[in-house]
């Protein structure tokens, strides 16, 4: 079994934000799920989501990494 393909998937640092203050991973996963064709609705909902996630990794000191926020907001999406 290997390693597999690339996922594309980054790993953001937990202090990263733009400079509107907005995190880093809130806006890569945003634009990732509009990209896949969600709707801004859609797209914020899932972020929503997925956000007690991705905040709870940042207090403890890990980074966030956004290809595993995507596959968690995806499944998300299916339960809206």
């Amino acid at each position: 079994l290997g390693t597999g393909p690339d996922t594309g998937s980054s790993s953001v640092p937990e202090e990263s934000s733009t400079p509107t203050g907005e995190p880093t991973w809130r806006r890569s996963l945003m634009q990732a799920l509009l990209g896949l064709g969600w709707n801004p609705r859609e797209a914020e909902a899932a972020v929503q989501a997925v956000a007690p996630h991705a905040e709870e990794r940042i207090e403890r000191g890990h980074s966030v990494e956004v290809g595993v926020l995507l596959r968690q907001a995806l499944s998300s999406l299916d339960r809206l």
